[in-house]
């Protein structure tokens, strides 16, 4: 579950910037420029699901009671999510503040 649930705050993270820059108003770059719920919501995607693949990731190791595949599909999402995350982190998106931007 923890997967999915950091896949889908990915996808919001890099979802909601690309919805505004497509958008041809002003209102929305400015929703992203101004600190408030939309660009808070970016943010907050942004913190968690770095930390949900490593919790995925310490899951995978501890819980023995899981069936192998189970485990093994969590693992390499949960891996996959890590890697994304210390990619967003090189290049300084982690945490994307966009009002600073």
């Amino acid at each position: 579950m923890l997967p999915l649930v950091a896949v889908a705050a990915l996808a919001v993270t890099l979802a909601l910037p690309l919805l505004a820059f497509s958008d041809s108003g002003m209102t929305t770059v400015l929703r992203l420029a101004n600190i408030g719920p939309y660009s808070l919501l970016i943010l907050v995607c942004r913190v968690f699901y770095p930390l949900l693949a490593l919790t995925g990731m310490v899951m995978t190791v501890r819980n023995h009671a899981a069936p192998r595949w189970i485990r093994a599909y969590v693992g390499l999402s949960s891996l996959g999510l890590v890697s994304v995350a210390a990619y967003a982190a090189a290049i300084g998106w982690l945490p994307l503040r966009t009002w600073v931007l």
